[in-house]
Protein backbone atom coordinates (compact mmCIF):
# COMPACT_ATOMS: atom_id res chain seq x y z
CA UNK A 1 0.00 0.00 0.00
CA UNK A 2 1.02 3.34 -0.59
CA UNK A 3 2.72 5.70 1.98
CA UNK A 4 0.56 9.30 2.51
CA UNK A 5 2.98 11.89 3.73
CA UNK A 6 1.27 14.68 5.12
CA UNK A 7 2.66 17.73 6.56
CA UNK A 8 2.41 18.66 10.27
CA UNK A 9 2.15 22.51 9.45
CA UNK A 10 0.61 23.79 7.12
CA UNK A 11 0.78 27.54 6.88
CA UNK A 12 -0.69 31.07 4.29
CA UNK A 13 1.89 33.17 4.94
CA UNK A 14 2.02 36.93 3.81
CA UNK A 15 5.46 38.22 2.49
CA UNK A 16 5.87 39.92 5.61
CA UNK A 17 5.51 37.63 7.90
CA UNK A 18 1.99 37.57 9.15
CA UNK A 19 0.17 34.69 8.82
CA UNK A 20 -3.15 33.93 6.91
CA UNK A 21 -3.74 31.23 7.93
CA UNK A 22 -2.25 28.15 10.13
CA UNK A 23 -2.85 24.43 10.25
CA UNK A 24 -1.51 21.59 12.80
CA UNK A 25 -1.32 18.33 11.69
CA UNK A 26 0.28 16.21 14.46
CA UNK A 27 -0.27 14.67 18.33
CA UNK A 28 3.28 15.86 19.05
CA UNK A 29 4.05 19.09 20.18
CA UNK A 30 5.26 21.42 17.58
CA UNK A 31 7.48 24.90 17.76
CA UNK A 32 4.38 26.45 15.70
CA UNK A 33 1.80 25.87 19.15
CA UNK A 34 1.52 28.82 20.18
CA UNK A 35 1.43 30.63 16.97
CA UNK A 36 -1.78 31.44 15.41
CA UNK A 37 -3.73 33.38 12.27
CA UNK A 38 -2.60 36.99 12.34
CA UNK A 39 0.75 36.53 13.96
CA UNK A 40 3.96 37.62 12.31
CA UNK A 41 5.96 34.42 12.24
CA UNK A 42 9.67 36.00 11.87
CA UNK A 43 8.67 37.54 15.66
CA UNK A 44 8.63 34.22 16.57
CA UNK A 45 11.95 32.72 14.31
CA UNK A 46 15.70 33.44 15.14
CA UNK A 47 17.47 36.28 12.96
CA UNK A 48 19.16 33.44 10.94
CA UNK A 49 15.87 31.19 10.03
CA UNK A 50 13.78 34.66 9.55
CA UNK A 51 16.46 35.41 6.81
CA UNK A 52 16.55 31.99 5.15
CA UNK A 53 13.07 32.42 4.50
CA UNK A 54 12.76 35.79 3.33
CA UNK A 55 15.46 35.23 0.83
CA UNK A 56 13.43 31.71 -0.36
CA UNK A 57 10.51 33.76 -0.76
CA UNK A 58 12.21 36.48 -3.19
CA UNK A 59 13.75 33.20 -4.78
CA UNK A 60 10.36 31.65 -5.47
CA UNK A 61 8.22 34.71 -6.41
CA UNK A 62 11.12 35.87 -9.03
CA UNK A 63 11.10 31.88 -10.39
CA UNK A 64 7.87 31.10 -9.76
CA UNK A 65 9.04 27.54 -8.48
CA UNK A 66 8.70 25.36 -5.50
CA UNK A 67 11.12 24.80 -3.34
CA UNK A 68 12.41 22.71 -0.08
CA UNK A 69 15.00 23.64 2.60
CA UNK A 70 15.63 22.66 6.51
CA UNK A 71 15.10 24.38 9.46
CA UNK A 72 16.24 23.64 12.52
CA UNK A 73 14.26 25.36 15.37
CA UNK A 74 14.98 26.32 19.43
CA UNK A 75 12.20 26.71 21.45
CA UNK A 76 11.62 25.68 25.48
CA UNK A 77 15.12 23.60 25.48
CA UNK A 78 14.08 21.86 22.34
CA UNK A 79 15.22 21.00 18.97
CA UNK A 80 12.52 20.99 16.26
CA UNK A 81 13.82 19.98 12.82
CA UNK A 82 11.87 20.30 10.15
CA UNK A 83 11.96 20.03 6.28
CA UNK A 84 10.07 22.75 5.00
CA UNK A 85 8.35 23.04 1.43
CA UNK A 86 7.72 27.08 0.06
CA UNK A 87 5.13 27.31 -3.25
CA UNK A 88 4.28 31.04 -4.44
CA UNK A 89 0.37 31.57 -4.33
CA UNK A 90 -0.17 35.17 -6.03
CA UNK A 91 1.52 38.91 -4.92
CA UNK A 92 3.03 38.30 -1.51
CA UNK A 93 1.27 34.80 -0.31
CA UNK A 94 2.73 32.22 -0.20
CA UNK A 95 2.04 28.26 1.27
CA UNK A 96 4.75 26.55 3.27
CA UNK A 97 4.25 23.14 4.60
CA UNK A 98 6.38 21.84 7.61
CA UNK A 99 6.93 18.47 7.77
CA UNK A 100 9.08 16.59 10.94
CA UNK A 101 11.93 15.20 10.47
CA UNK A 102 10.85 12.32 13.14
CA UNK A 103 8.23 11.90 10.79
CA UNK A 104 10.41 11.75 7.79
CA UNK A 105 12.61 9.39 9.31
CA UNK A 106 9.61 7.19 10.55
CA UNK A 107 8.71 7.00 6.84
CA UNK A 108 12.05 5.82 5.71
CA UNK A 109 12.43 3.95 8.40
CA UNK A 110 8.87 2.17 7.31
CA UNK A 111 10.18 2.11 3.43
CA UNK A 112 12.81 0.46 4.64
CA UNK A 113 11.15 -2.72 6.21
CA UNK A 114 8.96 -2.85 3.58
CA UNK A 115 11.67 -2.58 1.06
CA UNK A 116 13.43 -5.74 3.54
CA UNK A 117 10.26 -8.36 3.84
CA UNK A 118 10.04 -7.06 -0.32
CA UNK A 119 13.08 -8.58 -0.89
CA UNK A 120 12.81 -11.55 1.84
CA UNK A 121 9.58 -12.67 -0.28
CA UNK A 122 11.22 -12.56 -4.02
CA UNK A 123 14.23 -14.17 -2.28
CA UNK A 124 11.62 -16.97 -1.32
CA UNK A 125 9.64 -16.72 -4.35
CA UNK A 126 13.22 -17.09 -6.62
CA UNK A 127 14.10 -20.35 -4.11
CA UNK A 128 10.52 -21.98 -5.01
CA UNK A 129 10.58 -20.80 -9.00
CA UNK A 130 13.90 -22.98 -8.84
CA UNK A 131 12.44 -25.89 -6.35
CA UNK A 132 9.99 -26.40 -8.84
CA UNK A 133 12.13 -25.95 -12.32
CA UNK A 134 14.08 -28.53 -10.71
CA UNK A 135 10.63 -30.96 -9.99
CA UNK A 136 9.64 -30.20 -13.00
CA UNK A 137 13.33 -30.83 -15.16
CA UNK A 138 13.01 -33.96 -12.71
CA UNK A 139 9.61 -34.85 -13.93
CA UNK A 140 10.10 -34.53 -18.02
CA UNK A 141 13.20 -36.82 -17.27
CA UNK A 142 11.07 -39.50 -15.56
CA UNK A 143 8.42 -38.78 -18.39
CA UNK A 144 11.04 -39.39 -20.92
CA UNK A 145 12.59 -42.24 -19.47
CA UNK A 146 8.80 -43.72 -18.77
CA UNK A 147 8.47 -43.27 -22.42
CA UNK A 148 11.77 -45.33 -23.92
CA UNK A 149 10.63 -48.30 -21.24
CA UNK A 150 7.08 -48.79 -22.24
CA UNK A 151 8.58 -48.57 -25.96
CA UNK A 152 11.00 -50.82 -25.14
CA UNK A 153 8.20 -53.19 -23.43
CA UNK A 154 6.14 -52.81 -26.53
CA UNK A 155 9.13 -53.77 -28.65
CA UNK A 156 9.60 -56.78 -25.84
CA UNK A 157 6.32 -57.54 -26.46
CA UNK A 158 6.14 -57.72 -30.35
CA UNK A 159 8.96 -59.42 -30.79
CA UNK A 160 7.41 -61.76 -27.70
CA UNK A 161 3.80 -62.56 -29.37
CA UNK A 162 5.49 -63.49 -32.66
CA UNK A 163 7.50 -65.60 -31.26
CA UNK A 164 4.73 -67.46 -29.80
CA UNK A 165 3.29 -67.49 -32.85
CA UNK A 166 5.56 -69.28 -34.74
CA UNK A 167 3.94 -72.49 -36.06
CA UNK A 168 7.85 -74.10 -35.14
CA UNK A 169 8.96 -72.83 -32.45
CA UNK A 170 8.07 -74.39 -29.21
CA UNK A 171 7.30 -71.92 -26.01
CA UNK A 172 7.25 -73.30 -22.37
CA UNK A 173 6.73 -70.78 -19.38
CA UNK A 174 8.69 -72.45 -16.41
CA UNK A 175 7.71 -70.77 -12.94
CA UNK A 176 9.14 -72.29 -9.78
CA UNK A 177 9.85 -75.70 -11.82
CA UNK A 178 6.10 -75.78 -13.08
CA UNK A 179 4.87 -74.92 -16.63
CA UNK A 180 2.38 -72.09 -16.70
CA UNK A 181 2.25 -71.48 -20.63
CA UNK A 182 2.91 -73.23 -23.66
CA UNK A 183 2.34 -71.71 -27.02
CA UNK A 184 0.08 -73.63 -30.03
CA UNK A 185 3.38 -75.33 -31.38
CA UNK A 186 4.58 -76.83 -28.11
CA UNK A 187 1.42 -78.20 -27.69
CA UNK A 188 1.10 -79.76 -31.25
CA UNK A 189 5.42 -80.75 -31.65
CA UNK A 190 4.90 -82.28 -28.56
CA UNK A 191 1.29 -84.27 -29.02
CA UNK A 192 0.12 -83.38 -25.54
CA UNK A 193 -2.91 -81.67 -24.50
CA UNK A 194 -2.54 -77.95 -23.19
CA UNK A 195 -4.54 -79.22 -19.70
CA UNK A 196 -2.27 -81.94 -18.96
CA UNK A 197 1.20 -79.87 -19.63
CA UNK A 198 -0.12 -76.62 -17.32
CA UNK A 199 0.92 -76.33 -13.53
CA UNK A 200 2.95 -79.66 -14.14
CA UNK A 201 6.58 -80.01 -13.18
CA UNK A 202 8.67 -79.41 -16.05
CA UNK A 203 10.60 -83.06 -16.14
CA UNK A 204 7.00 -84.85 -15.81
CA UNK A 205 6.19 -84.32 -19.93
CA UNK A 206 10.36 -85.60 -20.42
CA UNK A 207 11.25 -89.24 -21.25
CA UNK A 208 12.00 -90.93 -18.12
CA UNK A 209 15.59 -91.68 -19.43
CA UNK A 210 15.95 -88.02 -19.81
CA UNK A 211 14.33 -86.62 -16.91
CA UNK A 212 18.08 -86.63 -14.78
CA UNK A 213 19.58 -84.79 -17.67
CA UNK A 214 16.95 -81.85 -18.53
CA UNK A 215 16.75 -81.17 -14.33
CA UNK A 216 20.64 -80.98 -14.49
CA UNK A 217 20.83 -78.36 -17.02
CA UNK A 218 18.05 -76.72 -15.91
CA UNK A 219 19.59 -76.13 -12.87
CA UNK A 220 22.75 -75.18 -14.22
CA UNK A 221 21.49 -72.81 -15.96
CA UNK A 222 19.49 -71.23 -13.38
CA UNK A 223 23.12 -71.04 -11.91
CA UNK A 224 24.30 -69.35 -15.06
CA UNK A 225 26.48 -72.33 -15.80
CA UNK A 226 26.54 -74.43 -19.44
CA UNK A 227 24.32 -77.45 -19.83
CA UNK A 228 26.28 -80.44 -18.56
Amino acid sequence: SKIKILPDIFLLIHENGIIEDIQINTDFNTFFDSITNGNNLFDSLPIDETYKIKKVFAQIKDDDVSFSTEFSLQKDNNTYSYLGRFTHIENDLFIIFFLNFKKIKSIQETLIEKNRLLKEQYEELSAQNEEYQSVNNELQENQTELKTTLDKLRFSEERFRKLIETPIAVVFIIEDGKYVFGNEAAINILGIEYKNAINKNFWEIIHPDDQETVIQNAQARLNGQPDI
